[in-house]
């Protein structure tokens, strides 16, 4: 019988600035949390490049889903572009802190509107959006369950190769040390 995986917990930010597009994401991350007991995934959302780097800016995210056309600030959303896209893009990528597990680009535009726009970088791909298929849903999936074997390989690399997490420093044995030795339950190691 094999043993159940453990339980991760990714952070996703979705950045996207079309209300009905964020809505069929949703829907996919809420199936896929009541799908599996392996995997929880928890998102935020991000209309616009400056609100998509100040949540960035403040939080830790697995994944990032990146619409390929957003508008620069809060609005209309008539001021949309890839370029917008590409400003927060390079934070992520030339920014000082750590980077995703991940990039989706997520988009429906043709690719003559962005291909000689965005570097390749081994955690950034595009994956075409199409309301009607799971294809590309699907696609961000397999690559959710790398980046979550990736943590549960971090995890238990870390837990099994005993790096100090705790120091007890004591002063008495009988009174101290003692109690603290019959209470604990230690790992061997």
């Amino acid at each position: 019988m094999f043993a159940r995986k453990s339980l991760i917990k990714l952070r996703v930010l979705i950045v996207e600035d079309d209300d009905a597009k964020f809505e069929i994401i949703q829907k996919k991350f809420d199936s896929l949390n009541e799908d599996r007991d392996d995997v929880e995934v928890s998102y935020a959302r991000a209309s616009d490049c400056f609100s998509a780097v100040e949540l960035y800016d403040r939080n830790f995210y697995d994944v990032i889903i990146l619409d390929l056309k957003i508008p620069l600030s809060c609005g209309s959303s008539s001021n949309a572009s890839v370029e917008n896209s590409k400003e927060f893009y390079d934070h992520v990528l030339y920014g000082e802190k750590e980077l995703p597990f991940l990039i989706v680009g997520l988009t429906s535009i043709e690719r003559v509107e962005y291909e000689k726009i965005f570097s390749s970088h081994p955690i950034f791909n595009i994956e075409e959006f199409v309301p009607a298929s799971n294809a590309w849903f699907e696609n961000i999936v397999t690559r959710i369950e790398f980046v979550s074997s990736a943590r549960r390989a971090v995890k238990k690399f870390h837990s099994n190769n005993f790096d100090t997490d705790v120091l007890i420093l004591v002063a008495r044995e009988n009174n101290e040390f003692n109690p603290i030795c019959e209470g604990v339950n230690w790992v061997d190691g």
